[in-house]
């Protein structure tokens, strides 16, 4: 097994490049790390204890440990921090060398396997930041200052949040990665967290599936996983490598959700917008004028489609999100059924013919009795005479 960035990761840091390509370019100036350095560096010195190798052998020996198997040579300096609350470690990025603060009385409570285990987790940070040409650093770059700004949207916020969740995820696996053993790094994890000086990981995995097992939807974190969910995360990594990915994924965040939007499903809302609208748009006796200036409200530069193209993975699409996903496209649809009265009924026959193909066909009844003051017997007879509706549209347009 080795050490790959999760699916997130590579698929925001592509997203960032590509979207925001001026902010990307700025972020990985070497220019804008060296000004940072100095200020990091007399930050460290200010407010830690800098152990020394010859003063605290054991320490660095599991670090060294941890290095050698994660395949990462660069020089380890190790600091105990004078602000502890609680037991933690923390990376300190630096180009071209480690720097791990330790808070609380982290050695005194793990033995030196767990150890090594924590320092694997640590040295994963610097192995994410500095290998694949530090992209991935770049992306946590630049997603911590749009996060960090006052006006930043929701999104942004949200992105940030999982981009760091699965950071975490990807250095539990070098934890047990350092130290060769998952039960190992699962009881260094425990520890972590509770203080304990005697932790059962096989019990804590059995109790971590009892959790799993009543339904959680997403983590809840901002910064790190629960830790069940960290737990159960290594353990499906020994089982399946990077297979798991897609199961973490909705351990994670949950279904595709309106109510939680990150940058990457924000862009997915808006392809599935622009997949609904091509093919409620299809024929041309829909693209009268009104109907097209209404989609151009949802992107400026819609243009009319070329025909029906079958679109057969829509409906799945949509399986994958929640409610909210189901009534923004539900609503979506009955935006198009009276922006253009002169085409009467005919527009709600296509969308309810949309609906029953997206499989929303009860909860689109449901929203045009509510929203239209429609009966289900009115419904039912636009439903049974669309062709009708359809051809006397076509006609009045002067289509086929």
């Amino acid at each position: 097994m080795r050490l790959e960035p999760l699916a997130y990761h590579r698929a925001f840091a592509d997203w960032l490049e590509t979207e925001l390509k001026g902010v990307w370019d700025w972020f990985r100036s070497n220019s804008v790390r060296a000004e940072q350095v100095a200020s990091v560096r007399l930050e460290l010195l200010k407010t830690t204890y800098r152990l020394e190798p010859g003063s605290a052998t054991p320490v660095y020996e599991a670090a060294q440990r941890a290095a050698e198997a994660l395949e990462l040579p660069l020089p380890i300096t190790i600091y105990q921090s004078q602000r502890s609350m609680g037991m933690n470690a923390a990376l300190v990025p630096m180009p071209h060398e480690v720097h791990v603060v330790l808070h609380g009385p982290v050695t005194e409570t793990l033995d030196d396997r767990e150890l090594t285990a924590l320092f694997g987790h640590e040295l994963a940070h610097s192995l994410l930041w500095s290998g694949w040409d530090s992209r991935y650093l770049t992306a946590w770059e630049v997603l911590a200052a749009l996060a960090n700004d006052p006006a930043v949207a929701a999104a942004h916020a949200e992105s940030s949040r999982r981009y760091q969740l699965y950071t975490e995820l990807f250095c539990d696996r070098g934890s047990m990665l350092a130290v060769g053993d998952m039960h190992t790094a699962v009881a260094a994890l425990v520890k972590i967290e509770t203080g304990l000086r005697h932790v059962d990981a096989a019990s804590y995995l059995r109790q971590a599936e009892e959790i799993l097992q009543t339904g959680i939807a997403a983590s809840e974190q901002d910064s790190h996983p629960e830790c069940f969910l960290r737990a159960r995360g290594l353990e499906l990594w020994q089982e399946r490598g990077s297979e798991c990915d897609a199961d973490l994924q909705k351990m994670i965040e949950g279904p595709f959700s309106l109510r939680q939007l990150d940058l990457l499903n924000q862009s997915r809302l808006q392809s599935l917008t622009r997949r609904i609208l091509d093919q409620l748009l299809a024929h041309r006796w829909m693209q009268t004028d009104s109907m097209m200036a209404h989609a151009r409200l949802f992107f400026d530069d819609y243009g009319a489609p070329q025909g029906l193209v079958a679109d057969s993975e829509l409906a799945e699409a949509l399986a994958a999100g929640d409610d909210s996903v189901a009534d923004y496209v539900c609503f979506l649809m009955l935006d198009f059924c009276t922006a253009d009265v002169e085409l009467e009924e005919a527009p709600l026959a296509e969308a309810l013919g949309l609906a029953e193909h997206l499989r929303l066909a009860d909860r689109f009844d449901a929203l045009v009795r509510k929203e239209l003051k429609l009966k289900k017997k009115q419904i039912d007879l636009v439903r049974r005479t669309a062709p009708d509706l359809v051809a006397r549209a076509e006609q009045s347009m002067g289509t086929e």
